[in-house]
């Protein structure tokens, strides 16, 4: 039997996948390396070698599939997911639905890969730490929401930026996977206290540090 649930919206109380080695997939699936937006509730399971559809499998059916690679947009698409990986996509007289899957129905709605936002500043309290961290998490369920998996913070209070990186990393808080430049930098006179020249070369030198120690 299959189980069969409404087309949710995006779930904002899961972190997109880490992007791993992925079994050989047909067609289009080679070319979603990014989370599909709507399969970041998929279990997490192990693809198997055989043909027979994988346990805990997850499929989006009814959808309008954008690639991200230019192409028309495939309309009554597939998705399958198992786990962390996308096993097929493609058009529904393509792909077979494996007995047992969780059908979620996409009513039509586009699918495809995540967003990557490349100028965002999360910007935390002057100490590092956040006192409105229930906004924070709001922020970063936004993006989520809006389709965003994956951003670049272009200056921020260091240690603020990196404990919001750890919290994702370690699936404690929900958010898109962020990358830094580091802390931000003003003049001799900053506008912010702690983006002075000598507070920023300390910091530099500390990440510096913390980077060859790794």
């Amino acid at each position: 039997t299959m189980t069969t649930q409404t087309f949710p919206s995006v779930r904002a109380n899961a972190r997109p996948p880490v992007p791993r080695r992925a079994a050989p997939a047909r067609g289009l699936a080679a070319n979603f390396g990014t989370a599909i937006l709507v399969l970041v509730a998929a279990a997490c399971a192990p693809v198997p070698d055989d043909d027979q559809g994988p346990p805990g499998a997850v499929a989006v059916t009814n959808a309008t599939i954008i690639d991200g690679l230019g192409g028309a947009p495939i309309t009554d698409g597939v998705v399958i997911a198992a786990g962390d990986r996308i096993v097929a996509v493609g058009p529904a007289a393509e792909v077979t639905v494996p007995d047992g899957a969780t059908i979620v129905d996409a009513a039509g709605g586009a699918v495809m890969p995540g967003l990557a936002d490349m100028h965002v500043h999360m910007v935390g309290g002057w100490d590092g730490v956040s006192t409105e961290m229930l906004g924070y998490r709001r922020y970063l369920n936004a993006l989520l929401h809006a389709g965003v998996t994956t951003v670049f913070d272009a200056g921020n209070v260091l240690p603020f930026i990196q404990q919001i990186q750890a919290e994702i990393e370690a699936g404690r808080l929900p958010g898109p996977r962020v990358y830094m430049a580091g802390p931000l930098v003003d003049g001799p006179v900053p506008i912010w206290p702690p983006s002075g020249l000598k507070v920023a070369r300390i910091r530099v030198g500390d990440r510096l540090k913390s980077y060859r120690a790794a």
